[in-house]
């Protein structure tokens, strides 16, 4: 969906629309869970399910009303095909191996996105901290369950507050800082979203008491922009007709990003319980190091775009 998304909004206005996709998730998520259990109480599991589908194939109906876009290599495919089809069958073949490996080769080089493309796998530690909040605010400073509930009530309104104003707001100014230069603002807003994404976790490790660690957390949210800014820039450092194998390169690493999460981070805090003291911060201080490491790779690349 992404992908598809890219082909059809400008440069300067992808990663504002990657922004506001991410808050309509996260609006669907927050209504979704609360409407199917009314809807469950009042009628039964039939209903809940089978309103599913006629807003699934909606969906999928406005998916096929959107125009094709066309990229420069489809175009220049065309064109070569209609002169000279018979000329050489394997050609297009040979062209998009060519392509492939052309890429890859790109990604893996010491000057590549490779360091770009490893920022997904930790940023998926994000979502391992937020969900980790609850637990650990029982534990270390003797909350409960419902005290603990108005954090995650708080993570998701500053979520959709930032994704909504802030974060197109301050894309905006940075095209216009960076000369009108997208992918020059999109490195910029990723190098300030991962300083949020170090010192938040970092403030939360070290919080002696719970006003601290929501502080923590708000600098840590301020964060979130880091992976809409990311794709947006590696969209715009590859040729169009790889940015297919880009995204599906991303969907992997996420998928290994979150496989490792939830089982790292949630050794740390059985080690930082039984250690205790400001140990009990170990998954914390871990993701800072984390994020720093990404952070450096993403200061450090040099990219041509």
């Amino acid at each position: 969906m992404l992908a598809l998304v890219s082909s059809f909004v400008s440069p300067h206005s992808r990663t504002r629309a990657f922004f506001y996709m991410a808050v309509s998730q996260m609006v669907s998520g927050l209504l979704s869970t609360p409407l199917s259990s009314l809807l469950l109480s009042r009628y039964g599991p039939d209903v809940p399910y089978l309103l599913g589908t006629p807003f699934e194939l909606t969906g999928y109906l406005c998916l096929y009303l959107l125009p094709k876009s066309e990229t420069p290599s489809e175009t220049f495919d065309s064109n070569e095909s209609a002169e000279g089809e018979a000329q050489d069958d394997s050609a297009p073949t040979g062209r998009k191996v060519t392509h492939t490996q052309e890429l890859f080769t790109f990604l893996l080089s010491p000057n590549g996105l490779l360091p770009l493309l490893l920022a997904f796998m930790v940023n998926k530690l994000s979502r391992q901290i937020e969900e980790l909040i609850v637990q650990y605010m029982r534990v270390r400073f003797d909350w409960t369950v419902a005290q603990s509930g108005y954090l995650i009530s708080l993570e998701t309104a500053m979520h959709i507050i930032l994704a909504c104003a802030i974060l197109p707001g301050a894309h905006r100014a940075l095209v216009k800082a960076s000369g009108h230069n997208p992918a020059n603002a999109d490195l910029r807003m990723a190098k300030g979203s991962i300083v949020f994404l170090i010192v938040g976790p970092l403030l939360m490790g070290l919080a002696p008491h719970p006003g601290v660690l929501i502080l923590g957390l708000l600098l840590f949210i301020m964060g979130s922009g880091f992976r809409q800014s990311v794709q947006s820039y590696l969209t715009g450092a590859i040729p169009p007709e790889n940015v297919t194998l880009l995204y599906t390169s991303i969907t992997v690493l996420d998928a290994l990003g979150s496989l490792a999460a939830a089982p790292l981070m949630a050794y740390m805090l059985s080690m930082g319980i039984e250690a205790g003291g400001f140990a009990m911060g170990l998954p914390f201080f871990l993701a800072a190091v984390l994020y720093a490491v990404s952070g450096a790779g993403v200061w450090l690349a040099h990219v041509t775009t």
